[in-house]
């Protein structure tokens, strides 16, 4: 992907990041609700999601849930593969999407 190892960023630019206790999530979608509710996300579309996945053989299993969102990159695919402009980076750095141009075609995903 697009990530970059710690220490590696560009220097002298701000780094925000979200940080998930995994200890804590319990694949409720929480945050998959609130994300749609507070950006305004259409329905039927989605900008985070919630992966589960479960380990081991019966009788010894363990389910885990992993919340999937936008990790900031420092040279985002997403923006390069937008066909409208739609997702872009603004001058302060976050990665951003103009909703009334996206076509909802997924190519950020």
């Amino acid at each position: 992907m697009g990530g970059v190892p710690p220490g590696k960023g560009k220097a002298g630019r701000k780094r925000y990041a979200m940080v998930v206790d995994l200890r804590r999530c319990n694949g409720c979608n929480a945050c998959t609700a609130a994300c749609k509710a507070n950006y305004d996300v259409p329905l039927g579309e989605w900008r985070m999601w919630v992966m589960e996945t479960e380990m081991g053989e019966f009788p010894n299993t363990k389910r885990y849930v992993l919340p999937r969102l936008c990790n900031q990159c420092d040279d985002p695919p997403c923006v390069v593969s937008c066909p409208t402009q739609a997702t872009f980076r603004h001058p302060d750095g976050f990665v951003l999407q103009r909703y009334n141009r996206c076509i909802g075609c997924r190519a950020c995903m």
